[in-house]
């Protein structure tokens, strides 16, 4: 079920973890981040990166049309990208202790993301 509750006809959405008044990076990394997660591996690194260029040229100027910001802020978004990769990482560890149930696609991301937080890295580093 995780996020859907059905009762009938009606289906009821429902997902508040991420609502939340923060940073407006947090805005751009949140989505960023979910859409890159799911690229594991060495040929995932790749991906990624292409991923997240094009989410960024298609994501940042609507953005600013809503809320502009000076583009200098735009090099802490690997910073950013840290915090989101701990907030999940600690998500995961919750939710499956020890790693249990976890398919083989949890666990490589685990190991990745245990291995980038270790080396003080983003999952995608566009600045440097």
């Amino acid at each position: 079920m995780g996020n859907v509750q059905r009762d009938g006809a009606t289906i009821t959405l429902f997902d508040f973890d991420e609502a939340q008044y923060g940073w407006f990076l947090d805005d751009i990394v949140t989505p960023m981040y979910y859409l890159l997660y799911v690229y594991g591996g060495q040929e995932g690194r790749a991906l990624r990166q292409s991923q997240a260029q094009r989410f960024l040229g298609n994501f940042l100027p609507g953005y600013q049309e809503a809320f502009w910001f000076d583009d200098r802020w735009l090099i802490n978004i690997p910073l950013f990208l840290q915090l989101r990769e701990v907030i999940v990482y600690i998500g995961m560890c919750k939710n499956h202790p020890g790693l249990a149930n976890l398919n083989q696609w949890g666990l490589d991301f685990m190991a990745e993301a245990r291995l980038r937080m270790e080396q003080g890295e983003p999952i995608v580093n566009l600045w440097s």
